[in-house]
């Protein structure tokens, strides 16, 4: 068993039932050409019969069951094993209470026998490094993403960017910033260019620690080019952000923690329009009223010192106010540690209704 993963839930307890009480089963060697790139017939054969149950509990287990019992009495090719491998780690992932232990197990052992093509094998080096990354077991997704990357060479295979990107962050999540910014770069300007903010997050975020500027300015005119419609960074102007800034979401999907970062809003709630502020001398119905609030997010993630610094009607700057005392933050941080982080601003905007 995988390291850290040391309980052993009743699910797998329901495969060990069932191995212990098979019988005792005898059989020869049978003449296979294991060299086929098809399944044999009879896996082929078992895997329909099983994709035929409902996506319930009672019957994912049923499957999981089953495909023990077949890998344990059959003399099966590598490639049958793998393919069964996997899709038991697949009806572990989809049964309650998930076993991730026994999952990452079997999609190791499927990538451990070499047998189903180095594409199919970077799926399940993913799948597995999602795993270890939910955990924080990030020095295993290192090791099996570097070793899926290393067979990928080996056989002049190509290497999908979501595998380099994933290797990156595992070495990002490690502190190892120098390692991490080949295999970065490599995602976001491999010469299928198809843009992904997350990939230019985590450059971004190596730049950055690295302390690679001229790196950065580089990285955000490609962005700009990428994104039109998203924020720009003018760099004659003195834009560059002074934390990585482009998108951090991946950092939350893979469970990292991001070492340097601007204050992220969580929470936001919408202002109410006050009764008293329905009728503006002298202005026309359906023209924007827009009111722009400065604040500090404090290393708590709430919300201080909100005040108005322009204000088309201060009939509406208490709502807003109010509303933003309300947002809840995921805070600045600086090397790791949540920082207070001043003068963020935003802006409302009303529409005047009769």
């Amino acid at each position: 068993m995988v390291k850290g993963f040391d309980i052993i839930p009743a699910i797998l307890a329901v495969f060990v039932v069932n191995i212990l009480y098979l019988p005792t089963v005898a059989f020869a060697q049978e003449d296979k050409d294991c060299r086929t790139i098809f399944l044999q017939e009879e896996t082929q054969d078992f895997l329909k019969k099983i994709n035929r149950y409902q996506n319930t509990s009672d019957e994912n287990v049923r499957a999981i069951a089953e495909i023990t019992e077949f890998l344990n009495s059959k003399d099966i090719c590598p490639k049958d094993k793998a393919t069964l491998l996997e899709a038991r780690a697949g009806y572990v992932l989809k049964t309650e209470p998930v076993d991730y232990g026994a999952a990452v197990d079997d999609l190791e052992a499927a990538f451990s026998l070499n047998a189903l093509g180095v594409d199919r094998d970077q799926d399940i080096v993913g799948l597995a490094s999602f795993i270890y990354f939910a955990y924080g077991f990030y020095d295993d997704a290192e090791r099996i993403l570097g070793q899926i990357i290393t067979r990928a060479e080996e056989k002049s295979q190509p290497i999908q960017r979501h595998t380099k990107f994933r290797y990156a962050a595992s070495l990002y999540a490690q502190e190892k910033f120098s390692a991490a910014k080949e295999p970065a770069y490599a995602a976001v300007f491999q010469p299928i260019f198809e843009p992904e903010k997350s990939f230019f997050g985590i450059l971004d975020s190596i730049y950055y620690e690295l302390g690679e500027n001229d790196r950065r300015q580089e990285l955000y005119s490609a962005y700009n080019q990428a994104f039109p419609q998203e924020e720009r960074y003018d760099f004659s102007a003195g834009q560059l952000p002074d934390v990585a800034r482009i998108d951090a979401s991946t950092f939350d999907i893979l469970g990292i923690a991001q070492r340097n970062r601007n204050a992220v809003v969580e929470r936001r709630f919408p202002p109410e329009y006050p009764d008293g502020c329905q009728n503006v001398d002298r202005t026309p119905v359906g023209e924007n009223l827009r009111i722009k609030v400065r604040f500090d997010v404090m290393p708590t993630g709430k919300v201080d010192n909100a005040r108005v610094v322009e204000s088309d009607y201060d009939c509406l700057a208490r709502p807003a106010i109010k509303a933003v005392q309300q947002w809840i933050y995921k805070p600045k941080l600086v090397n790791g540690e949540p920082v207070i982080h001043p003068d963020v601003e935003t802006v409302f905007v009303f529409r005047l209704e009769e």
